[in-house]
């Protein structure tokens, strides 16, 4: 609609606009070919002469993959001065104009537009001019044989710290050539990076991320070599063969005119030098961009989210018990991931996390990217209250540069969800995925129903302890009065909406394996369980203070008096310090649990509730796993929804002294903040 709108109020403007579309069309659809014999030269003066002065207004409309490229490019330069930026075929010069949308362009000494176009070239002279950048140069040459010109005042040769290949790589014939002499005569072998963004189609057996079809391999081949566009694999394949990749990420976007239905593949390639730092692959990353990325895809029956936006455990009830301590190795699942950061901060030496559901890795990615690049202030924002006003620049520039192509995918897609002028109740980072319905559905109600909002907003400011209770006490009024009528509608709610067994699932990610070891096992109620839980956190923890966990279940984000570790700033910088140590430290995977256990040997494992979803022959081959995978002395906790799990008893068959650390032994027990399962459990390796 806005773009209807614009375009009745500048009709002239609008019109132009159509006019160089369709001369850049006539150009690339109809224009006859250049003679058989031409030189490349003249093939690409040929193509580009007639649409130079409308190239860049055209383009911006489908060469998506070159601020993407550009981002992650200027994101790995951050800090650094006096660099030297080559752009081959560079075309009119318009990656400089959005290169100063990522870095001060102060930061290069010089920059150099190389492109063989003599009209583009042109185009790009007045550029250059017309911006008033003193240094950019702009020459004429060709990407197999053109040669940095400076040379420093003690006679060394200048070496670029930047070389980029923006749409460009695909329309030289001698590609080969042309990356040759990037890697050996321009680029920097210790800090340089080159890098790459351009169309493509895939080899009929290529890298899981870059795989395409049968007919879409076909059909872009097809297309573009109508204009010498060579969209083959062996363009990418080389440069996995001269250089060590740094980051990659394939997608598709849509072209001008052409049914929104058919996206044009593009991706967006960084390497660096095979003799540069083996550091530049994971520079403040933590995740190794460089290998071979794998398609994942959800289990059957999880919802197309994460299920849980943080971590269930209660890490302060857990420390007592699991004693993480330096150079300790960590396995758990990775849930909400916020624990992980917790045992860094213990000394952990490594954690890994593993989840079955690719998108808890995705979640925990962004975390680790926004506490790696971002300050205090912006990680605040997006972690503890949800939301940033300026999340698209901030993921372009920040965060996606340093994520795996299936996370940047999945965020890609719902940044309107993080988006801070987005000012509706339904958004915010904790209210996403399955759990964010539930931290809706409540602030939906406080919406709704004035005595549940007054309610909230009086438990959620209680100075202390003892007010929390008195208020929290008012909930069981007298059955005949309004607010006791009120009170069992609520529990009516509680029980048949969001307590029956597809809405455990849905809404708290209990399988019925799970509460089936409640009502059968236990031989409880869910209404029991649940009374139990909420009256043992309301009576026992303070909301305002301690209590992170339902504080963000009725608020919908943290506070900085009441949130995880990591958020705390001292915490925060701790965790930066030292290029991110602590960070480094932390794996994602995404995988069987008992996959990542036989991977490596373990002093300490976390099984969260895992062992609650699974039945009897499992437990038996996952305790006999555990046996042979930790260490003697090592310590392995879980928590149950049953107050005593059947396979605590096959933990103590299979070499584990076995203890219960708390449990639901009345109806106002506590055994952590969390309180949401109804026994804690610590098995240490005999």
């Amino acid at each position: 609609m806005s773009s209807v709108i614009g375009a009745l109020s500048n009709p002239k403007r609008t019109y132009d606009k159509v006019v160089n579309d369709l001369t850049v069309l006539k150009s690339i659809w109809l224009k006859p070919l250049a003679p058989a014999d031409a030189d490349h030269a003249s093939r690409l003066d040929h193509f580009y002469r007639d649409q130079a002065h409308a190239y860049d207004g055209f383009r911006s409309n489908f060469l998506w993959g070159r601020r993407p490229m550009l981002a992650a490019c200027a994101a790995r330069l951050e800090g650094k001065s006096n660099l030297v930026w080559v752009d081959m075929g560079g075309g009119t010069g318009e990656n400089v104009a959005l290169m100063a949308e990522f870095i001060d362009l102060s930061a290069f000494s010089a920059i150099y537009v190389v492109d063989l176009t003599p009209s583009l070239v042109e185009v790009a002279r007045k550029k250059v001019k017309a911006k008033g950048w003193t240094n950019v140069f702009v020459e004429e040459g060709d990407a197999t044989s053109w040669h940095l010109p400076l040379h420093y005042s003690d006679g060394t040769e200048t070496k670029a710290d930047l070389v980029t290949f923006s749409y460009s790589l695909s329309m030289m014939p001698p590609f080969h050539a042309a990356v040759d002499n990037a890697v050996e005569n321009i680029l920097d072998e210790k800090r340089g990076l080159l890098g790459v963004t351009d169309f493509f189609v895939s080899g009929r057996f290529d890298l899981p991320q870059r795989q395409h079809s049968y007919l879409r391999r076909v059909l872009w081949q097809a297309v573009f070599d109508q204009d010498g566009i060579a969209l083959g694999p062996e363009r990418r394949a080389y440069l996995d063969h001269k250089l060590n990749r740094v980051m990659e990420h394939n997608s598709d976007g849509t072209i001008p005119y052409v049914p929104g239905f058919m996206r044009a593949p593009y991706y967006v390639w960084l390497g660096c030098h095979p003799r540069s730092s083996q550091l530049m692959r994971r520079a403040r990353s933590g995740i190794d961009l460089s290998g071979v990325e794998e398609k994942f895809h959800r289990p059957a029956l999880f919802p197309p989210t994460f299920l849980y936006s943080i971590s269930w455990e209660d890490p302060r009830a857990d420390d007592p018990a699991f004693m993480v301590g330096e150079g300790d190795v960590v396995l758990t699942l990775t849930g909400g991931g916020c624990n992980a950061m917790d045992m860094t901060l213990s000394g952990a030496a490594r954690v890994v996390c593993v989840d079955m559901n690719p998108a808890q890795g995705y979640l925990l990615e962004l975390k680790l990217a926004a506490l790696r690049n971002l300050s205090f202030d912006d990680a605040w924002k997006l972690l503890g209250e949800g939301k940033h006003e300026n999340i698209e620049k901030l993921y372009l520039c920040k965060l996606a540069p340093f994520m795996s192509q299936g996370a940047k995918r999945f965020w890609g897609s719902r940044l309107h969800m993080l988006d801070g002028k987005n000012k509706s109740i339904g958004t915010g980072l904790y209210l996403m995925g399955s759990m964010g319905w539930l931290v809706y559905f409540s602030l939906l109600l406080q919406w709704w129903i004035w005595p549940a909002r007054y309610f909230v907003r009086k438990l959620v400011s209680a100075p202390t302890l003892e007010d929390q209770r008195k208020l929290y006490n008012q909930l069981t009024p007298n059955p005949n009065s309004i607010l006791g009528i009120f009170h069992q509608l609520m529990w009516w709610v509680l029980r048949y909406v969001l307590l029956n067994h597809y809405m455990l699932w849905l809404l708290n990610g209990v399988p019925k394996a799970q509460s089936d070891l409640i009502k059968k096992h236990d031989g409880r109620s869910i209404i029991e369980y649940a009374q139990t839980t909420f009256n043992g956190a309301a009576l026992n923890t303070h909301i305002r203070t301690q209590n992170y966990f339902y504080l963000l279940c009725m608020i919908g984000k943290f506070t900085k008096e009441c949130c995880p570790r990591f958020l705390k700033p001292a915490e925060f910088e701790k965790l930066k310090a030292d290029e991110n140590r602590m960070l480094d430290s932390i794996e994602v995977v995404t995988g069987k649990f008992k996959d990542a256990l036989l991977a490596g040997v373990y002093t300490r494992v976390i099984l969260m509730d895992h062992m609650d979803w699974m039945d009897a022959s499992y437990h038996h081959d996952l305790a006999s796993t555990l046996r042979d995978h930790v260490s003697p002395g090592g310590r392995v906790i879980w928590r149950s929804s049953s107050i005593e799990p059947p396979y605590s008893k096959v933990m103590e068959q299979y070499g584990f002294e076995v203890r219960r650390v708390s449990y639901h032994d009345k109806p106002d027990a506590c055994i952590d903040a969390v309180n949401m399962y109804a026994s804690f459990w610590v098995g240490v390796r005999k």
